[in-house]
Parts: structure tokens; sequence; C-alpha cells
């Protein structure tokens, strides 16, 4: 059975962040690391009508693409992520790493070179959102290798992570908490309409910002 936690995250992932509809088809990029929220979001897409489709990178996979591809290969563009990047109605992208040091001996070249190949897909990306076709996010799954970066044990990390994304067993409702975020967040971005300056004035400050 999937941990509360992970399902609650997959709800607000589905539910809040992208919204998934009937017929959406929707992308979801991770690695294996992550299976237990892809499984969580895999199921809940389904009950909300949409299509999940699961791109998985195994673990050595960057590494042994580095080591043995060609330049042609460097150039070349996945084809089902072009194709969800540039015509899906929702992508959800989950950085899931299980090495964060796995690239490190890789020629600069050859990175800038696989980056520059795959910056078509994030200008779709970014694009497309910005049109209103794509309704996308890119957030974490809390492996191992993130709990190293943060000097942290995974249980600790795990725990901080869920607990900062209102998942945990203190948020019963997290789609309602994210509600009441996006309410307050809208209340600000009102009142700051049709203002251009922000003034600070105290003891030790006397600071104007533009807006």
């Amino acid at each position: 059975m999937t941990d509360t936690k992970i399902q609650k995250f997959a709800q607000i992932l589905v539910d809040y962040s992208t919204n998934v509809k009937a017929g959406d088809r929707v992308a979801i990029t991770a690695t294996i690391a992550a299976a237990p929220l892809v499984s969580a979001l895999y199921q809940r897409i389904l009950e909300r009508g949409g299509y999940p489709h699961v791109l998985l990178e195994f673990p050595e996979e960057s590494e042994i693409f580095y080591s043995y591809a060609s330049e042609a290969q460097l150039d070349f563009v996945p084809l089902f992520h072009k194709m969800a990047f540039e015509t899906f109605e929702v992508l959800i992208k989950v950085r899931s790493e299980l090495n964060t040091r796995a690239l490190t001996t890789v020629k600069p070249e050859r990175l800038a070179r696989r980056q520059k190949a795959l910056s078509t897909l994030l200008e779709a990306q970014m694009r497309r959102g910005a049109e209103g076709a794509l309704r996308w996010m890119s957030t974490l799954y809390p492996t191992p290798a993130y709990a190293m970066e943060a000097e942290m044990g995974i249980q600790e990390y795990q725990n901080f992570f869920y607990r900062a994304c209102h998942a945990d067993e203190l948020t019963p409702e997290p789609i309602a908490y994210w509600q009441k975020v996006e309410k307050e967040q809208q209340r600000i971005v009102d009142w700051i309409k049709g203002r251009d300056q922000v003034i600070l004035r105290g003891p030790n400050v006397d600071l104007k910002l533009s807006i």
C-alpha cells in the first residue's frame, strides 16, 4: 500500500498543481527511484479520466549515455518526450536523482551539446505554458541523494519534505490548504495592481523599489 504522504502529494500534483481533467494526456517524467509516487500519480490521473504516459529513467542511464553516445546521438531529441512537450495537455516533471554527482566527470562540451538539443523541449514547455496550452509543473521526490545534499538522514529528509509540501499527517485536507494559500496570494496580487513602487523606511533603511 502506498504511503499516505505520497498519496496526498500525488493528490496535490494532480488535483491542484495541474488540475487534470477527463481527456487530458499527461506525461510523467521521473527516475525509477520515484516509482511509489509515479504509481500514485498514475492511479490518480486514471481516476480523473486522464491518459497517463510514464517516461522513466533508470539509475545509470545518464552515465551510460554520456559515456557512449555519438555526436549525432547527443543531438537527438527523444521522440516520446518531444511528442509530450509539444502536444500533451499536462506535464508533471519529478526530479528524483539517485546520484547528484553522476555527471561530474563528463566533458563540459558534451553536456553543453546535449543541453542545446534538449533546449527545444524547454522552449516548447515554456511557450505552450504561457499560451495556456500546457499545464506543467516540476517537483522533487525525496531520494537518499537529496537527503545527503541536505546533510540529513533519509527519514528526516522525507519528513521535512512532506511537511513543507503540506502532504503530511498535520494537513488533513492538502487541497483546501493550498487553495487558501492561493486565495491569500491573489489578495496580495490584487492589492499590488495599479502600483509601481515599494518604499521601505525605518531607523536604518530608506529604500525605493520599482515593481
